[in-house]
């Protein structure tokens, strides 16, 4: 069976799929997904059926092609400015010494929050709308850099901290940004704009402050694990069925509680939750069920502790529910891992980082002790 690589435009997806086992590779186009595997739709990509990209490649791809070496010049911990180049080149700068750092930019000045050269590595800049010069400053003591300018992209190895090859497109001469670094494929700067052309994804149009690169980070990719509280009333009857566990027993005064994702008006996910209680009392909560509702916004009650789990306001708001299952009760309380009741829970907040949490008894609980306090933890992706 042959290798094949499809890849599918249909449906406003891109999807790479490979099929089969051999030494054999053949790229195919597939325009939608229908039939078995989009077979009935896809062709082989070939000399006389090339793949199509649309748009332009206006950054070249050869060799750097070396046209001025610049003099040395010594980076202090007050910055040093190199002599003077052309414009609108490629300029890599590298850091020849052994032990310091240097922090360059294009331009008459840098400060340590510029583009870090480790000692023996090296960074290469685009200089465009007027920057004729490269300076550079340390952090502690000296160092020498090297200048040389030119076209073409720039590539080698980085050495040291990893300062290796990329290029950056400088703004106007009159201001000190924006910069947008692209490692290894340089773009070309458009003069009345001083943007950068960003061909593969956006086709000829220039990234400027009024029209950035799209980026799609719904999640951070930080796992936290925020914790909240619930105190209970004094009472010690037992839960039925269907009761609201609560904060007060007074319809009205009932407080939701709730923990805090990472961003604000951001996107979790929340595969688990973990429910402790200190209600160590023997007949208390060893092996009862119990939900846990979430809401992004805090429902309201008409009734309290102990009374019928049905919320006054605040349907819109419920987003996931997950049931708990506690262990026997030991020595100091109990505790129940929490799964969703359908697939892996996402929330998106509107606003703020809040996400409000309720209980609600899905089997009787025993007798319990007075005042005690429910402590959940929840497992959740930003």
């Amino acid at each position: 069976m042959k290798l094949f690589t499809r890849i599918f435009l249909g449906l406003g997806l891109l999807v790479f799929a490979v099929e089969g086992a051999s030494a054999q590779g053949v790229t195919r186009i597939c325009t939608e997904l229908t039939g078995a595997n989009g077979s009935n739709n896809c062709t082989d990509v070939s000399a006389t059926n090339p793949f199509p990209i649309s748009g332009s490649f206006s950054a070249t791809t050869a060799g750097f092609n070396l046209a001025v070496t610049g003099t040395p010049f010594t980076a202090t911990t007050g910055g040093a400015t190199s002599s003077s180049f052309t414009s609108s080149v490629e300029v890599v700068v590298s850091n020849v010494g052994t032990t310091n750092a240097a922090y360059c930019a294009p331009g008459a000045s840098a400060t340590t929050s510029s583009q870090y050269i480790g000692p023996g590595s090296w960074f290469a800049f685009y200089a465009a709308g007027g920057i004729t010069q490269v300076s550079c400053i340390t952090g502690t003591s000296t160092t020498t850099i090297n200048l040389s300018a030119g076209a073409g992209l720039p590539t080698g190895a980085g050495g040291g901290g990893g300062g290796g090859g990329g290029t950056v497109a400088q703004g106007t001469a009159a201001s000190s940004g924006p910069w947008i670094e692209t490692p290894w494929i340089a773009g070309a700067v458009n003069s009345a704009t001083n943007g950068l052309y960003f061909n593969l994804l956006q086709g000829n149009a220039v990234v400027a402050s009024g029209n950035p690169i799209p980026v799609i980070s719904p999640l951070t990719g930080t796992v936290t694990n925020p914790t909240s509280t619930l105190s209970l009333t004094s009472a010690t009857t037992a839960y039925a069925i269907g009761n609201l566990i609560a904060s007060s027993a007074t319809a009205g005064s009932v407080v939701v509680p709730s923990f805090a994702i990472a961003n604000s008006a951001g996107g979790a996910v929340i595969n688990k939750m973990i429910l402790t209680t200190n209600d160590s009392t023997s007949t208390a909560w060893g092996s009862a069920q119990v939900q846990v509702d979430l809401w992004t916004a805090a429902p309201t009650f008409t009734n309290g502790d102990r009374g019928a789990f049905a919320p006054a306001t605040g349907t819109a708001g419920h987003r996931a529910a997950f049931t708990c299952i506690f262990s026997p009760e030991y020595g100091d309380g109990a505790y129940a891992e929490c799964t969703p009741n359908s697939g892996s829970e996402t929330v998106k907040l509107a606003s703020g980082t809040s996400i409000f949490w309720t209980l609600q008894a899905l089997t009787v609980s025993g007798v319990t002790g007075a005042s005690k306090v429910f402590t959940l933890t929840a497992e959740v992706l930003n």
